[in-house]
């Protein structure tokens, strides 16, 4: 018998089906092309990357282009992919775009030692890919500055736009 735990399928107690993000298509997509404008983001300032997806296959397709990310540095226990950016989009056959994400460091807070809402510096982990497990580029990117508590200042979602 399957259930939903956590956000993904569970058959029996702790085998996942599938990973979170996962889906299938009619058709094939290639994501390639991936540029992060600065590895050293200020913490308060953007993280700002971009990458072309074409539709490879015979049909129009649906694909969600999903963004990861892992803070090595924090003082307390974090998830080692959490999801900070995605954007759904549809092509036709062999089309191509580009998707611009633009993720606040603000978005990437959480509960320090102290039980304050912080983003903190140190190196992280991006993770570009189309499910948690479908991890196609990742890199590291350092993020500096003064611990910022942002209680009541966080940011929830990226700004996406699909050239």
């Amino acid at each position: 018998m399957s259930t939903i735990f956590s956000g993904g399928y569970i058959d029996g107690i702790y085998s996942p089906l599938y990973p979170f993000g996962f889906g299938l298509s009619y058709t094939s997509f290639l994501i390639s092309d991936i540029n992060i404008k600065n590895k050293i983001i200020k913490l308060g300032d953007d993280i700002k990357l971009s990458c072309k997806i074409k539709n490879t296959g015979s049909f129009a397709g649906s694909e969600v282009v999903q963004i990861y990310y892992y803070f090595k540095e924090a003082h307390v226990i974090r998830p080692n992919k959490q999801l900070i950016a995605f954007q759904k989009i549809t092509l036709k056959s062999n089309e191509c775009k580009i998707i611009l994400f633009t993720i606040n460091t603000k978005q990437l807070g959480y509960y320090n030692e102290e039980m304050q809402f912080v983003i903190e510096p140190g190196m992280a982990d991006l993770m570009i890919g189309t499910s948690s497990e479908d991890i196609i580029y990742q890199t590291n990117i350092q993020l500096i500055g003064n611990p910022l508590n942002i209680i009541g200042n966080r940011t929830y979602s990226s700004q996406n736009k699909i050239i």
